[in-house]
């Protein structure tokens, strides 16, 4: 005697089994609870095997149902290993079919609701609970942590620059001549916070703060001879509170940088290991998370970051970027200028490569990675180690 088919369909309201007649043959519901029903909807859609369609087949099964017909592949190959029964999964499953043309039919005919409009509302509670579960999983990826780390990071690089610039405008009423002598904004915002009133730039007080002897004598004669005014200390008492919140500012980043190299390690070991941390993370930002960054042609992550530049190319005719943010880094930028564009495609190539390994637990090959552009690199500046000669059009 053959083994009798049964046709099952996992559905938004449970799991049910159709003879190869079309007559439903039993239902294993799922619970109406929208949070629970949401779960199981989310591994419907991956493709997994529910347990309420394991327990229904193992059920037919003891009937003398062997053999049942699914429409994916993983949950077919799922129900055989552990319902021991041959199922396969086949293009047009009748099941599927059948529930699709009259979901509300048989949410009533199998007791799931009352009234067919009750299957509608409960439909729209599903679609609430599956966009809350999906919110909180893409909020408790590390990848997004990062990214956000990274975005943050830039934001913090942009106020310090604005503010170290009004700093400099707002004490150099004062002492203008210290912002030719100390460039460096930490520097010259350490010196203002610790020295305040011109009159302190001594050369013992600059050299015991680390200066050199000849600069200390330096900034000491400028501050001697300046032609700032003179003001109240409490006019200069606000720009020197200004100059220690730019400081804090600036110790923040430190410490945000140093989580953004651990949790990189985490995250994107690879990419990491290839890129950089901070470079490495503002990608996986550009992509919007790791798995758009693994999925991206090499093509797209070079020129990731110039999107504007891209279509502006596309528009007008004018010639397309050669690279993105991965301009950041230092094999890229620190090349000549004919060679950057090759460059930039052996990075982008490599990146692509990184991210995958890192998206679907690929092992950690990130020095192998590196060793590989770095030589590919040398080829590059071996065969152009200076740039065409343009040819003239006459």
């Amino acid at each position: 005697m053959r083994a009798r088919k049964g046709s099952l369909a996992q559905t938004p309201l449970g799991v049910l089994v159709f003879d190869e007649q079309g007559a439903l043959l039993d239902h294993n519901l799922f619970p109406r609870v929208p949070e629970e029903a949401a779960e199981r909807v989310e591994r419907i859609q991956r493709g997994e095997l529910t347990e309420e369609a394991l327990e229904l087949a193992r059920s037919l099964k003891a009937r003398g149902y062997g053999i049942f017909l699914l429409s994916d592949e993983v949950a077919a190959s799922a129900l055989r290993k552990r319902g021991r029964v041959a199922a396969r999964a086949v293009k047009d499953n009748l099941a599927d079919r059948l529930f699709a043309e009259k979901p509300a039919y048989y949410a009533v005919k199998t007791g799931f609701v009352q009234r067919e409009e009750e299957y509608f509302e409960y439909l729209r509670s599903l679609s609430l609970g599956l966009a809350r579960q999906r919110m909180k999983v893409a909020a408790g990826r590390r990848d997004a942590w990062v990214a956000q780390a990274v975005l943050a990071l830039e934001e913090i690089d942009k106020s310090v620059n604005l503010l170290s610039a009004r700093a400099r405008e707002w004490y150099g009423l004062h002492f203008p001549e210290l912002a030719g002598l100390v460039e460096r904004p930490e520097a010259y915002l350490g010196a203002l916070s610790g020295m305040g009133r011109r009159e302190n730039f001594t050369a013992e007080a600059l050299t015991a703060s680390g200066q050199t002897p000849e600069r200390a004598a330096s900034i000491a004669n400028a501050a001697e001879n300046s032609l700032g005014a003179d003001v109240p200390e409490t006019d200069l008492l606000e720009v020197k509170q200004l100059a220690d919140r730019i400081l804090a500012l600036i110790e923040h980043r430190r410490d945000l940088e140093a989580y953004l190299g651990r949790a990189m390690k985490e995250v994107a070991l690879n990419t990491a290991a290839l890129a950089g941390h901070v470079l490495g993370a503002r990608l996986i930002a550009y992509a919007g998370n790791l798995q758009n960054l693994s999925r991206m042609p090499s093509s797209t992550i070079q020129v990731l970051g110039a999107e504007k530049a891209l279509f502006r190319s596309l528009r007008t005719g004018a010639r397309p970027p050669k690279h993105g943010v991965i301009f950041q880094h230092p094999l890229v930028h620190q090349a000549p200028r004919w060679t950057r564009g090759k460059i930039a495609r052996a990075l982008a190539g490599k990146i692509a490569i990184a991210s995958r390994l890192d998206a679907y637990g690929g092992k950690d090959m990130g020095e192998q990675l590196k060793a590989d552009l770095e030589k590919r690199v040398q080829e590059i500046r071996s065969a152009y180690p200076s740039p065409k000669p343009s040819v003239r059009r006459g």
